[in-house]
């Protein structure tokens, strides 16, 4: 089967025109597999075991989680700050669209930050005996006295 994802993010603001509280909807752009912005993340062909991991890029600075700012949208003066990652699949043989989503929650932790990093699966290994990337969650450079920035983590957003 083939596998899109999209992101979307969605938040509540006061109304300008009569101060009630309106949903606020914008795409997000995320990256694609060579790490450039793109609507959608996608797959050709879905391999077993093989991850498929979403990067939403912020595109402003980040001190620390939450982050405050996405994609040109200020959040400061918003409340539910919720992305939702969209994924779709059709079936091979049947052409069923199957779809499922997910709702992140900026302030309980859902999200990491880090960098793009391109994953390299060992197609040859099976996947029930593999021990996983040798490294995954390490930093890429690491600080002398062996601390990572606050929020520069490497591990990528899942």
């Amino acid at each position: 089967m083939d596998l899109r994802a999209r992101a979307r993010l969605r938040c509540l603001e006061d109304s300008p025109h009569d101060g009630s509280l309106v949903i606020y909807r914008q795409w997000l752009k995320v990256l694609d597999a060579q790490g450039e912005p793109a609507d959608e993340r996608s797959r050709l062909v879905v391999e077993r075991g093989v991850p498929f991991t979403v990067w939403i890029p912020v595109e402003a600075p980040v001190a620390e989680l939450p982050f405050r700012r996405i994609q040109g949208k200020d959040l400061s003066r918003s409340s539910g700050v919720k992305p939702l990652v969209r994924l779709t699949a059709r079936t091979v043989g049947l052409g069923t669209e199957v779809a499922d989503e997910r709702w992140f929650d900026p302030e309980a932790g859902d999200f990491e930050l880090g960098r793009f990093v391109p994953l390299q699966p060992d197609l040859d290994k099976d996947v029930w005996q593999w021990e996983g990337w040798s490294g995954f969650d390490g930093p890429t450079h690491p600080r002398p006295d062996g601390d990572e920035p606050p929020g520069r983590s490497t591990r990528p957003v899942s």
